[in-house]
């Protein structure tokens, strides 16, 4: 009965916190800006309007002037920029490249660039544009090429949040709380036999060299999909979310269709909850993993900035990232430390199912982290002690929570 109820109340929390994150990441998406205008100050007459921008009262915003290699005071001495509100024809602010101005410009990887304006809450929403208000004709620098970007964007706010934690909820409670399946009578599973080194779960009922085929022709087809689902999606931020729902249940969905004979959740390492020790230990392992990670990142030396780091910089991005991290353990789990790790360790045994599993996981994560060196060295290290965990604890739901708590602690910090 408990058991009914929680799997209920998780499933209800799911599909709560999915709704919600789908709204928000719309919401947020739809208010969003981050418009880009190159131009040489030689070419563009004073007055003129360089950008323009539609934004809404509350939003954060800044604008900030760019150029490569570095910018030096001297070069555009006397020159001046006016964030202006169309609608009104009002001057809001006017911000000269003097001496204050430069204190504040910062080094980037494309050269250098100085903050003109910003405001943590618009006050007034509407038009606005930048527009150059003076230039001398004899600026060394007018012939350089600058870019003007401008960034817009909302805070999460509670019903944000609420998503997310319903997420995480729902996911905890399907994951302790799935009912056990009872092997029926006219498919009996085999007992293991503990002097080969694999764990008592019950695997299918066919041949390893058929099994390790399907796992991986799944793995296959998930690697398709992982670069065919974009072109079949909105862009942004709605379109990351919506890609990573839909590979969290191909992620499943291919586990239990390529998982032949016998019981399937006995198969994929579900029958049953691990020792009450393994379900306190995962958890921990996946914190000390997240903190290991943040550690190889720092001290392995990167060669561009990852996709992924692109995407959280927006709070639409953020939360759809916090949404598929938080759904996208337990799917992934199920398939890397269950079908692939059960039939690699049926083929070959436990040390070449971690390996086989490990290397499978990092590659599907590869284009997410490209560049960012350390991040792949850390997924790495998350794919290995995930499958020690599937091996010791015997179970996939071990692996599962270690990786939810990894996946959590990077969400919720950084939502605040």
């Amino acid at each position: 009965m408990l058991r009914s109820i929680a799997f209920g109340l998780g499933l209800s929390a799911l599909v709560l916190g999915v709704a919600l994150g789908a709204l928000g990441v719309f919401r947020h998406s739809a208010v969003e800006r981050y418009d880009r205008a190159p131009f040489r100050v030689a070419d563009t007459a004073v007055g003129s309007e360089l950008l323009r921008a539609p934004l809404v009262a509350g939003q954060s915003f800044y604008a900030e002037l760019c150029t490569p290699g570095v910018m030096a005071k001297e070069d555009f001495a006397g020159a001046s920029f006016a964030l202006r509100h169309v609608d009104d024809d009002v001057v809001v602010r006017e911000v000269a490249l003097d001496e204050q101005f430069f204190e504040h410009v910062r080094p980037v990887p494309s050269g250098t660039c100085g903050l003109l304006v910003s405001a943590a809450q618009l006050g007034v929403g509407g038009h606005y544009a930048l527009t150059l208000s003076a230039a001398p004709a004899d600026l060394p620098g007018a012939r350089r090429p600058m870019l003007l970007r401008l960034v817009a964007r909302s805070s999460i706010g509670l019903r944000d949040k609420v998503a997310i934690w319903a997420l995480l909820f729902g996911v905890l409670c399907l994951l302790l709380a799935r009912r056990r399946e009872t092997p029926s009578a006219a498919e009996p599973t085999p007992p293991a036999d503990p002097a080969d080194g694999a764990s008592t779960d019950a695997r299918p009922a066919i041949s390893p060299s058929k099994a390790l085929t399907l796992a991986l022709l799944a793995y296959v087809l998930l690697f398709v999909l992982l670069f065919a689902i974009p072109f079949a999606m909105p862009r942004g931020a709605l379109g990351v979310y919506l890609q990573g729902l839909l590979l969290a249940g191909t992620h499943v969905l291919l586990a239990f269709v390529f998982v032949r004979g016998g019981s399937r959740l006995p198969a994929l390492g579900l029958s049953q909850r691990p020792r009450l020790g393994w379900l306190l230990a995962a958890p921990i392992v996946g914190l000390a993993l997240r903190f290991a990670g943040a550690w190889l990142a720092q001290i392995v030396p990167s060669t561009g900035v990852a996709p992924v780091e692109e995407l959280v910089s927006m709070p639409s991005g953020m939360l759809a990232f916090a949404g598929v991290a938080l759904l996208a353990p337990v799917a992934e789990e199920i398939f890397f430390r269950g079908l692939v790790y059960g039939a690699l360790e049926k083929r070959f045994g436990a040390g070449a199912a971690i390996a086989g599993s490990t290397v499978l996981f990092a590659l599907v994560h590869l284009p997410q982290q490209w560049g960012a060196w350390g991040a792949c060295a850390s997924v790495l290290l998350l794919g290995l002690c995930l499958g020690l965990l599937r091996r010791y604890s015997g179970s996939t739901r071990a692996p599962a929570l270690a990786h939810l708590a990894h996946n959590a602690i990077l969400t919720l910090l950084a939502l605040g």
